[in-house]
């Protein structure tokens, strides 16, 4: 498995960290809002619940690739790597609470 900007010829393992930080946070922020969302609605209200969020999940990702396209050119790869570790930390966090509270078995 290799991952961007961690290879011999940038001598930056620094990067790698960053991007192998973002894709672990992605990794587990999808499972910890599968979980939230699937405690949170009511079994008959799922099907269009998921639904519609799926929709809004596809727009909203045509809508970052553009913004961390920007921010890219903008400004620097590692910061938009960086940034996006940050983001996808505090989203895990506030998930992680939120679902805490919902369900004390967590």
């Amino acid at each position: 498995m290799s991952f961007p900007y961690a290879t011999a010829e940038s001598g930056s393992t620094n990067a790698g960290r960053r991007s192998l930080l973002h894709e672990v946070g992605r990794g587990l922020l999808s499972s910890l809002y599968c979980d939230y969302v699937n405690k949170s609605i009511e079994s008959r209200n799922r099907t269009t619940v998921l639904s519609f969020e799926s929709m809004i999940t596809k727009a909203s990702a045509g809508v970052g690739l553009v913004f961390s396209g920007i921010v890219a050119d903008s400004f620097d790869i590692l910061f938009l790597w960086s940034f996006s570790a940050l983001v996808l930390l505090i989203s895990i966090i506030w998930f992680y609470g939120s679902s805490k509270k919902n369900n004390s078995s967590l």
